[in-house]
């Protein structure tokens, strides 16, 4: 299903698959990032909104191979798959697992601040109008499917390609843990952190004391677990992948997660500042990092836009509090 979002129209995507034959690098900075499986990764950047939005387009071809379009993924770009999303930690998850597991993808902005995502068109993807939502038009026996909620979108992935969740069930079933873990503690608890500190009006106190303590055994968990292994369990898998935005935010946001005086962040957590650092050191890490932040500006400048209606429409009070 393709979505046509508010003042948005796709753009045919043959000039940019164009592009990705002849080897052209688009994005520049991308061109120096190895691939897992030996693959040449090729990244193409094309204005996908006439108003707004850019569209990525992720492809490889094997090395021995070549190019992009001897494997066809330009040609069957009706197979890709489409991530709709913004410069948020749950759509940052999906597009570090696309990039683990190499598939190409087209990411489209939803400006969440503008209230794209209460669209009809885009509520016949996701029903709960939130980020992120997937469609693989190659799902199951060819057909286009819709997932949306980030961790079963991670687990989608992962079972379609096989990539970042252990086989074994024992081994499986202690991924699943932690990545558990960050879906409904991790996430919610940081996120609820983040509005009572930021959105919430005065008078709080008990709200911030709350979810700060909560943060902060969550913070310790995760610390103590990683003391004596270098990935959440059982190697690196769609754990990590879920937990390393939230905890790379968290150590930028938070100022007392923030650098010492000797410029360590998460000083006092040094395992999980180990973790985090081995992690976003992944070259796969990085550019899903990099593709999912390249709406920050734009939504940023959404946000500065942003009239009162709007923030609460998007934060659920005033009159549209469901009492």
């Amino acid at each position: 299903m393709s979505v046509q979002l508010r003042h948005h129209r796709s753009r045919d995507l043959d000039g940019v698959c164009s592009n990705a034959a002849q080897g052209a690098w688009v994005s520049s900075s991308m061109a120096d990032i190895p691939s897992a499986s030996a693959a040449i990764r090729i990244f193409c950047v094309a204005d996908a909104f006439i108003s707004r939005a850019p569209l990525f387009m992720y492809a490889q071809a094997s090395a021995v191979g070549g190019r992009a379009a001897k494997q066809g993924l330009c040609a069957g770009k009706e197979k890709m798959i489409e991530l709709y999303g913004m410069s948020s930690p749950n759509v940052l998850k999906i597009t570090i697992m696309l990039h683990e597991a190499a598939l190409p993808y087209q990411l489209h902005h939803v400006g969440v601040f503008e209230g794209d995502q209460f669209l009809p068109t885009f509520k016949a993807l996701n029903p709960n109008s939130k980020v992120p939502v997937l469609v693989d038009h190659g799902g199951p026996a060819g057909a286009s499917h819709t997932v949306f909620e980030s961790g079963a979108i991670l687990l989608y992935l992962a079972e379609k390609t096989g990539v970042g969740l252990a086989s074994k069930p024992l081994a499986r079933s202690r991924q699943m843990q932690w990545l558990m873990l960050q879906l409904t503690g991790i996430g919610p608890m940081f996120g609820q952190l983040t509005h009572f500190s930021r959105y919430a009006p005065e008078g709080n106190d008990y709200s911030l004391a709350r979810y700060r303590s909560e943060v902060r055994r969550l913070l310790k968990v995760l610390d103590e677990r990683l003391s004596d292994q270098e990935y959440l369990s059982d190697g690196y898998s769609i754990a990590d992948m879920a937990t390393v935005p939230w905890i790379r935010l968290a150590s930028t946001m938070y100022p007392w997660l923030q650098a010492d005086g000797e410029g360590r962040v998460l000083a006092d957590y040094p395992s999980l500042g180990r973790w985090l650092q081995r992690v976003t050191a992944r070259p796969a890490v990085r550019a899903g990092i990099e593709a999912g932040e390249r709406f920050l500006p734009e939504d940023i400048a959404m946000f500065k836009k942003a009239g009162n209606d709007q923030f609460d429409r998007f934060f659920g009070r005033g009159k549209y509090l469901l009492a």
